[in-house]
């Protein structure tokens, strides 16, 4: 923890670091250390260790700024408000490599059931523990009278005491080098106040952990500690046992941060706690919030029995349920109304999404981003029954495709069926979550990683929870995944998420079978009808067993082939075997499930080392031993049966092996000698070889993560251990086979498995629409089938319904229903007699497609694209070619280049050209599809003109937006100049349009700019009007003017708008007709290109004078120009400012201004230049 720090971790604590954040008092932010990382961080480390070693640290790193957050309640009671500290990042640097250190520490100091901020501990184990408490309570009679004290502190984290919690910190043995910075860091600190805006003085703060401080959870956790460890040691508290056939656990104590809860056994306890919490008050200053510390009695027969508690507090009425951890808890739970609570916040969480215009794939991320977490943690605690499932289920329906989170019925059908719907984007799908598929796999997730990583005090939790009140004494829960071939039907789900996780681990957790497993159990069962049955003789409760006529070729190649695919057999897995979730293939290779065939000696729960126990003698015998049973002749013979079994499915158990079990590790060195070591029953590493000797007198190991950490020391540092198999005194999931795989499944691959059936349902039907394409126009089926959700997200311009569009058009999920004619049939002029037509028709064959198409194609093929296939270049939205014209074209201003810019060009020419055609194609096909749908509105503008002007201005739009996507580190002008090019060669304009003829008409062109005075209320605009002669190079300014606006609400973009407007008068009433207009206000213009009026309504009626006296002055281009190159409008716009008076020149009058205008001239030529 004292070690210098390196670059390295320098590095890891600046990327740490969220961009966008608040800064701190000195206002530098995450953003600037990120930029400047590769210069700072060196100088950083140098100073860090420096500061560190001495203890002494900057003054800036004990200020901050304290911005309140409102928790909730009544916004006039101060405690209402948490207060956060906004502290400078250089400061948050540093301590979050501290907090990192520390945190490798905090699984060995902090107390076991304290879940906060701890790595590889959660949320979960902290409801666990309350829920099994609650279960051992209204199981046991002794702790009937048990309850729950939910405490809480008052502003936790602001009243701490620093001496307190330095003297915590040498108590836990915490090096005295990081307890001295910490209290260099803490003391002397100040703060103020940010209100509206607004600073306060500086106030000296000497007690409490600053929030927003990486270290704070950290050092609260301490000082809980001390908390924790007394109310654990002190006798008079007896609180929860906790008992399970595996062991017991005292509960006494548990939390997640400051969300503690102490359990005691009856009301006589709670006087105790108090003292306890007033004792840690008057050291720590953690004083407890008697009002609000609830008591909740865990077992409600028991209320009336509890004698009355010390004031403030009372037992929590029976029917009434409170907020801990996220979940409404009491003395009887009720799910019903935990998830109805749930179904409430989301709809009030969603209200906003339901109003927002969204496609239905971006509802259906919304579902999978805000909804579905929320369900899976409810459902982690509270199981939900198949009806409430259904619920929510109809409710994600309608949000997906009808915008509203309700369980009603809803007018309207999807466009997709439920299975193409669940399929995941890659596979054309729009990931529609499934509750149903998805508390399955959180369920299997959740008792695989139980099974494997829990230690033994979470394991005997999860008993208790798992039995659910049903025993006092809880029968240990083991996973024994079978080696069979999965069902084909889907799973269901049964009463809690436990059992429902181990039918599932049970199911899917196992490794795969080998090809041909039942024919291998089936031919050694042939070989013992033809070299005779196994040699079983009995000698009072012990089995001889000789297995030598299964031995041979059929022996070596059956264990051979399942070594290769699954690795090494681990014997000393084989007795914890549950009988009656195993399954097994019979002699004629039938699936048997023991429970049916063996049921005398298969209960519930019973493991194979409960009926039975064997040793190897010699070669190919074995020697097993009733155990617990009333031997009789049938027990004899099913026992004998059931041990014929085991070695025909599982041969490998004739090789001598050991009960103790090795360790089993992988490393990735190959000269490494491997080292046996294993657990006695005590889970103490003892060395196995040459003989079985403790290793060291350490404590037990308390589970897998940490026998991994073990092995790794036992091993040296020289060798790192990439793998440790479970192990059977660890785990509670039996791993018969140690391979490449890693027995902890992920939920993927759970969700994967038990939709398989529904996936495959999915893929059919999605394949089966997407073959009527192939019916009718192979091209266009070769097109949609290179076209992906991954594609259609990278095309440039183009918006979420287009995407959607695209995505029906290629699932053949768009009806052709015409509402005008109640038929199938189309409604374009010159296909009126065509009664039923297809998507072929729509988008391909019909009069209006092929229209749209030449409008497309009429350019690309002026610019040299030849194709043998148009139909599939444009349904898959990709060239197989690029045009001639154009690469030649770019190809000669690039050669004009520089070879070192040349080179950095790359392939973004080609790329600028499939993006232009990308958005090109889709612009087509939704232009298509718009035209259709306009005929069954009859107020409408269906004229050919109308939509072949409508696509020519979305294609040049389009295009501009495509080419302007190159990288950053390209010269703006070197993109700019490619851009010309091929917009001008597209019909986008630019340097490639072709030159219009000497003496051709004049065209016209507005600048105009926009400034802001000392103040918002005044604003000011510049206008200058040119007419220009594209043959002969000139221009001659026509009129120049300013204008001043004064107003309580005028806007930049206002003022943008009433300049423009001036000069389109102008240019109307003078027939200064096309007009160009050439901009440096992006937003101002672009809402005049994209025809979207400004949000605030008062600036809606300037906007749309603006924009129609545009229409009318037939403007042809728009270009939004930096500041640079539209200087002579920007002079004339600050003039406006100062001069206080608005003023405008005729050609004549701006001929004859004085030698005082000359610099806004010379501004005129350059930006007409530039233009």
């Amino acid at each position: 923890m004292t070690e210098p720090f390196t670059s390295a971790e320098v590095a890891a604590a600046v990327g740490a670091s969220k961009p966008g954040k608040a800064c701190g008092p000195d206002r530098l932010g995450n953003d600037w250390y990120r930029d400047f990382g590769d210069q700072l961080i060196p100088i950083m480390t140098k100073l860090y260790n420096c500061w560190f070693t001495h203890g002494t640290f900057p003054d800036t790193f004990l200020e901050a700024d304290i911005f309140c957050l409102r928790k909730g309640g009544d916004s006039s009671n101060p405690l209402n408000f948490r207060p956060l500290a906004l502290l400078d990042t250089d400061y948050k640097i540093l301590t979050r490599m501290m907090a990192t250190r520390a945190s490798l520490k905090l699984g060995t100091i902090i107390h076991p059931n304290q879940n906060g901020f701890v790595p590889f501990r959660t949320i979960h184990s902290t409801i666990d523990l309350y829920t099994a408490a609650q279960a051992a309570a209204q199981a046991d009679p002794i702790m009937a009278k048990a309850l729950a004290l939910l405490l809480d502190f008052c502003k936790a984290y602001d009243s701490v005491d620093r001496e307190f919690l330095y003297d915590v910190l040498r108590w836990l043995g915490c090096p005295a080098d990081y307890v001295t910075a910490l209290q260099a860091l803490h003391d002397g600190t100040q703060v103020r106040f940010l209100a509206n805006g607004y600073h306060s003085r500086w106030v000296k703060v000497t007690c409490g952990i600053r929030q927003g401080c990486p270290l704070a959870p950290l050092l609260f956790l301490f000082v809980l500690e001390a908390l924790y460890r007394h109310i654990d040691a002190d006798p008079r508290i007896h609180g929860i046992l906790l008992k399970s056939e595996a062991g017991t656990v005292q509960l006494k104590i548990g939390g997640y941060a400051d969300d503690s809860a102490s359990y005691v056994r009856s009301e006589r306890e709670v006087g105790f706690i108090l003292a306890i919490t007033g004792e840690f008050a008057l050291a720590s200053g953690l004083r407890l919030n008697e009002g609000k510390t609830l008591v909740i009695a865990l077992n409600p027969d028991a209320i009336p029995d509890i004698a009355t508690l010390p004031a403030p507090l009372r037992v929590q009425p029976v029917t009434t349920l409170s907020r801990y951890l996220g979940l409404p808890v009491g003395s009887v739970p009720d799910p019903e109304y935990t998830w109805q609570l749930a179904r409430t916040q989301l709809i009030t969480r969603l209200a906003l999404a339901t109003r927002k215009t969204m496609t239905a794939d971006q509802r259906s991320m919304v579902v999978a981003a805000v909804v579905i977490p929320k369900l899976l943690y409810i459902g982690r605690h509270q199981w939900p029954t198949t009806t409430l499932i259904a619920s929510f289920q109809r409710m994600i329906h309608n949000f997906v495709w009808h915008a509203r989170f309700s369980v009603d019925a809803v007018g309207g059908r999807a466009w997709l069926n439920k299975q193409v719907a669940g399929l995941p984007r890659k596979d054309d799908g729009l990931a529609v979550p499934d509750l149903k598929l998805e508390l399955l796999a959180h369920a299997a997730v959740t008792v695989n990683a139980w099974g494997l990583e829990a230690d033994q005090t979470m394991q005997i939790v999860g008993d208790v929870v798992a039995g659910a009140g049903t025993a006092a004494m809880a029968q240990p829960l083991y996973i024994t995944p079978r080696h069979t071939p999965r069902p084909t039907q889907t799973p269901r789900l049964t009463k809690s998420l436990w059992a429902t996780g181990l039918t599932l681990c049970n199911v899917y957790g196992g490794v795969a079978a080998v090809t041909g497993k039942a024919d291998m159990v089936v031919a050694l069962g042939c070989l013992l009808l033809f070299r005779g049955p196994l040699g079983l003789q009995w000698r009072g409760r012990r089995l001889l067993i000789d297995a030598s006529a299964l031995r041979g070729s059929l022996w070596d190649t059956y264990t051979s082939t399942e070594y290769v695919q699954h690795g090494a057999f681990c014997t000393e897995w084989m007795p914890y075997l549950v009988l009656s979730d195993l399954r097994l293939y019979s002699e004629t290779g039938k699936i048997i499930n023991p429970r049916t065939r063996f049921w005398s000696i298969c209960s519930v729960g019973a493991q194979l080392k409960d009926v039975l126990h064997w040793k190897w003698t010699h070669t190919n015998r074995l020697m097993a031993t009733a155990l617990g049973l009333r031997l009789t002749k049938t027990m004899q013979r099913r026992i004998g049966s059931l041990m014929q079994l085991l070695l025909l499915n599982f041969p490998q158990m004739m090789t001598p092996g050991s009960h103790n079990g090795d360790i089993r590790y992988c490393t990735r060195d190959e000269d490494h000698t491997p080292i046996r070591r294993g657990l006695n029953s005590a889970r103490q590493l003892v060395t196995l070889s040459p003989e079985l000797t403790p290793v060291s007198a350490e404590p037990p190991v308390s589970s897998h993560r940490s026998l991994m950490k073990v092995m790794q020391r036992e091993v040296g540092p020289g060798t790192r251990i990439t793998r440790v198999h479970p192990h059977p005194r660890l785990a509670r999931m039996v791993c018969l086979w140690i391979g490449t795989r890693v027995w902890r499944t992920p939920r993927k691959a759970y969700k994967a498995q038990i939709g398989a059936k529904a996936r495959i349902k999915g893929l059919a039907d999605s394949a089966m629409r997407q073959n009527k394409w192939a019916a009718s126009n192979a091209g266009a089926a070769a097109g949609l089938k290179e076209l992906s959700w991954h594609r259609l997200r990278r095309i440039v311009g183009l918006n979420p319904w287009g995407e959607q569009l695209l995505l029906r058009i290629k699932l053949h999920a768009i009806s052709t229903y015409n509402p005008v004619t109640a038929g199938m049939g189309c409604p374009h002029q010159g296909c009126e007699r065509i009664r039923r037509v297809d998507l072929q028709h729509v988008f391909w064959d019909c009069v209006a497609a092929r229209t749209l198409r030449e409008v497309l194609l009429g350019r690309w093929t002026a610019a040299g694209l030849k194709l043998k296939s148009f139909e599939e270049a444009i349904f898959a939205l990709a060239l197989p070619t690029l045009p001639t014209t154009l690469t030649r074209l770019t190809g000669q201003y690039v050669a004009t280049l520089p070879d070192a810019q040349a080179a950095a060009l790359g392939g973004l020419v080609d790329q600028m050209l499939m993006n232009c055609w990308s958005i090109g194609a889709a612009l087509y096909l939704l232009s298509v599809w718009r035209w259709r749908v306009a005929h069954f509105d009859a107020l409408n503008d269906v004229t050919t003109a109308y939509h072949t002007a409508g696509l020519r201005q979305r294609l040049y739009h389009g295009y501009t937006d495509a080419i302007r996507d190159y990288p950053t580190d390209i010269p703006p002008h070197i993109g700019a100049r490619l851009s010309s090019v091929i917009c001008g060669a597209l019909g986008g304009g630019g340097d490639a349009c072709p030159a219009s003829p000497a003496g051709a008409s004049p065209i016209y062109l507005i600048l105009i700019a926009g400034t802001r005075g000392g103040t918002t209320r005044k604003c000011s605009s510049g206008t200058v009007i040119l007419r220009l002669r594209p043959g002969f190079g000139t221009y001659r300014v026509v009129r120049v003017g300013y204008a001043r606006y004064v107003g309580t609400t005028v806007t930049l973009s206002q003022s943008v708008h009433l300049g423009l407007l001036r000069g389109l008068r102008r240019c109307i009433s003078n027939h200064w007709v096309p007009a160009h207009v050439l901009g440096d206000h992006p937003v101002a213009l672009r809402q005049l290109i994209t025809r979207t009026p400004p949000r605030a309504p008062h600036l809606h009626g300037d906007y749309w004078k603006t924009r129609r006296l545009a229409d009318a002055a037939d403007v042809p281009s728009w270009l939004i120009q930096d500041r640079e190159y539209n200087r002579a409008a920007q002079a004339l716009a600050r003039v406006a400012q100062t001069a206080g008076h608005d003023m405008e020149w005729q050609e004549h009058e701006w001929q004859q201004a004085g030698t005082r205008w000359d610099g806004v001239k010379g501004h005129i030529g350059r930006d007409v230049k530039r233009w």
